[in-house]
């Protein structure tokens, strides 16, 4: 039978080897990857610049005081409906069709294109005239079934109340 393992013993590396084997590995990865790091220390030089990394570095020394103080600020009432309120908001985007909502921005870009520069008046006549136009008739029908299906949600809401 074999003997029991009682003792174990290390190699322990010469601590300056260790630190040239380091150095030696860091020097691959720069030499590696000489572009990405010079991008990096332009990128940090123009932050420097600009004042950014003296920011950043106040913003830290000051990270609990400023947590604090987000924290005051978030626990506010409005805040609340604030935070509800953009939830709601995403929750809603997210149920949208993106194709309707492309081409209702589409056209609502299109009106705005045509808003004249002056306050042009036109006449009741020729305003009337503009309303058998394909164009009026199918705004208003997009209008109307848009008020159609919104009072539909109110009594919706009205009746589960």
């Amino acid at each position: 039978m074999a003997k029991a393992t009682t003792f174990i013993r290390k190699l322990n590396e010469n601590k300056a080897e260790e630190n040239n084997q380091a150095i030696a590995e860091m020097m691959e990865e720069l030499a590696n990857n000489r572009q990405a790091i010079m991008e990096g220390i332009h990128i940090l030089k123009g932050l420097h610049d600009i004042g950014a990394l003296q920011a950043l570095q106040a913003l830290l020394e000051q990270r609990t005081a400023i947590g604090e103080i987000a924290i005051q600020q978030v626990n506010q009432p409005k805040m609340h409906n604030v935070i509800k309120n953009a939830m709601t908001a995403f929750g809603f985007l997210s149920s949208l069709d993106p194709q309707k909502m492309n081409t209702l921005l589409d056209g609502v870009s299109q009106g705005f294109d045509r808003i004249p520069e002056t306050n042009e008046k036109q006449s009741l006549w020729a305003l009337q005239k503009r309303f058998w136009t394909q164009e009026i008739r199918a705004s208003l029908t997009v209008v109307v079934n848009f008020l159609d299906g919104m009072g539909e949600a109110f009594l919706r809401r009205e009746k589960e109340r």
